[in-house]
């Protein structure tokens, strides 16, 4: 598969807020709490991206390959050489409802998907209406 930039890269990127939190969880629902400020609907499905990292090119590959299998467009990326041992990111695309019991279930999944690959899911970012 093609390494692609990661969505990050961006000019139009808009950062609602930063805040510290003591669980990823924790960190899911003050995504949504911000969306909610913002007037978005829950309801409404709505693109969301998913960031995992991975310890190769080849596992970062394979994984975009599963993933793209399991319903979401999945590429790899370019490697980020941070000094750590998953730098091959891979970038999960979906489309879908964003709410709590639904970001949990895709937490569990991703965590759970990437760590059976040695590597680690880092969360994710959704599109504002």
């Amino acid at each position: 598969m093609g390494e692609t930039k990661p969505p990050y890269d961006r000019d139009d990127l808009q950062i609602l807020d930063h805040f510290e939190v003591d669980s990823p969880g924790e960190g899911d629902r003050k995504v949504i709490d911000q969306l909610l400020l913002s007037g978005s609907d829950l309801d409404r499905p709505r693109h969301t991206i998913h960031f995992l990292y991975f310890p190769s090119s080849e596992t970062a590959d394979g994984a975009a390959e599963s993933l793209s299998q399991a319903g979401y467009s999945a590429n790899p990326c370019e490697r980020l050489e941070l000094g750590r041992p998953n730098e091959w990111p891979v970038i999960a695309e979906k489309t879908d409802v964003v709410n709590a019991a639904a970001m949990e279930l895709e937490r569990i999944f991703l965590d759970a998907f990437a760590e059976a690959l040695g590597g680690e899911y880092d969360g994710w970012e959704t599109s504002l209406d």
